[in-house]
This record gives structure tokens, sequence and C-alpha cells, in this order.
């Protein structure tokens, strides 16, 4: 999907039922890539803290 190739159209079309979940360990850029990635898409971004941490 890098710069909105031909592909990430339909690639968001079929998450946009789902959901795209970013995984990885501390401090290794999981929610500035989420929140970039959301931004870029139009979703809303939610953290995994939100839940734990309200």
């Amino acid at each position: 999907m890098k710069n909105g190739g031909p592909g990430a159209a339909e690639a968001v079309r079929r998450a946009e039922k789902r959901g795209i979940l970013v995984m990885g360990l501390n401090g290794c850029g999981k929610s500035t890539v989420g929140k970039a990635l959301a931004e870029k898409i139009g979703w809303r971004f939610m953290d995994a803290e939100d839940f734990y941490f309200p």
C-alpha cells in the first residue's frame, strides 16, 4: 500500500468490515504507525491502553 498504490483502495475496502491490528514490542512505534495509518485512510484510531487504563 505504499503511497496509495493500485492495491491500496482494495485493501482498505476489504478491511473496512474488520479493522487493522498493529502488533509489536514495547516502544517499536505501533501507536505512531497506527495513528498515521488511521489518519491516512480516515478511520478512528483505538489504542489498547484505552481499554486497560481509561
